[in-house]
């Protein structure tokens, strides 16, 4: 397992807060982003925890596991997920946090129930005038997905386009914006935010992706 900084749709979820030294006891939100990536066929796992609207690192013998092996804390990223890991396949995550009280909340993450998305067949790009559809592989959007095109442009500039609309199959793209900005890296994203099965009273939130992986693009 090595440590994951993951980038892109990752900003948008930004905590609320300074980092800070986890306190010894008492509740934590626990927020956990998981995303497969099928371009390297590696599930990547994210997890903050959270006290009076404070991420903070936990104290021993407070941990967080996955597959019983103790995410890596990253202290940069102490104010989004400073905790991460990466596990290969696609696989159904037992996350198991344990607080300093010995409190012990135990959530299986759901990977494979997220159904593949990928780009069609032959795609290379967009048209750099006006807007153009992309219509993705995979199923219809269904309640409580979401799917979204993530793209990178030059000095690491993102734009994202995104649609929740069930039945949908396709995605508005504004090919001139991504001309723009340089975009030469995208990836396609299902998202889903089932609840937690286990939490302390505090709560907590899941996010789980499917994803295509970044490819480079161009616009013509």
């Amino acid at each position: 397992m090595n440590g994951l900084k993951r980038a892109g749709w990752l900003l948008g979820l930004v905590l609320v807060g300074c980092g800070g030294t986890g306190a010894l006891s008492g509740d934590y939100v626990q927020r956990y982003v998981v995303e497969y990536d099928a371009a390297q066929a590696l599930t990547f796992v994210s997890a903050a925890f959270l006290r009076n609207g404070r991420s903070e690192q936990l104290l021993p013998p407070a941990q967080i596991t996955a597959i019983d092996l103790p995410l890596t804390f990253t202290p940069s990223s102490i104010n989004t997920y400073p905790y991460s890991g990466n596990f290969t396949g696609r696989v159904n995550l037992p996350l198991v946090f344990v607080d300093f009280d010995d409190r012990r909340y135990e959530n299986t993450i759901p990977v494979t129930a997220v159904p593949p998305i990928a780009f069609p067949e032959g795609f290379t790009g967009f048209p750099r005038t006006g807007e153009s559809t992309l219509t993705w592989g995979g199923t219809a959007i269904v309640a409580g997905e979401q799917v979204v095109l993530q793209v990178t442009g030059n000095a690491g500039v993102v734009r994202e386009y995104s649609t929740s609309t069930v039945g949908a199959t396709t995605l508005t793209v504004n090919g001139g914006e991504i001309f723009g900005i340089g975009g030469f890296r995208a990836k396609l994203l299902r998202i889903t935010t089932p609840a937690l099965s286990q939490t302390s009273p505090a709560g907590g939130s899941l996010t789980v992706a499917y994803s295509t992986g970044t490819r480079t693009i161009s616009t013509f």
